[in-house]
């Protein structure tokens, strides 16, 4: 796939086609690394940080009937993610 290389701001980017960028689960608040190898440039995305608000937007998200088959978890107890004392809860006061 071709792509251009532009001047923004003094510096010059690269501006990656939406189906790549899809591809390597790159957004605007990616960071990637950019190295040259044997005179050929690699960029890699970054592992994002550990976000609470991203991990709890995600568990809520996840379909149920995805969970492993072979562990019981059993119910959601306490203040655990989904326990009756939760306090992420959206129902909550």
């Amino acid at each position: 796939m071709k792509t251009t290389v532009k001047r923004i701001d003094g510096s010059i980017a690269v501006i990656l086609p939406q189906e790549i960028a899809d591809a390597a689960g790159i957004d605007e608040q990616s960071q990637i690394a950019v190295t040259l190898l044997n005179g050929v440039i690699v960029m890699r995305r970054l592992p994002q940080p550990f976000s609470r608000e991203r991990f709890i937007r995600q568990a809520k998200a996840r379909d149920p009937s995805e969970q492993h088959p072979l562990i019981d978890f059993g119910p959601p107890q306490g203040s655990e993610l989904g326990g009756p004392d939760d306090p992420t809860a959206d129902d909550k006061p």
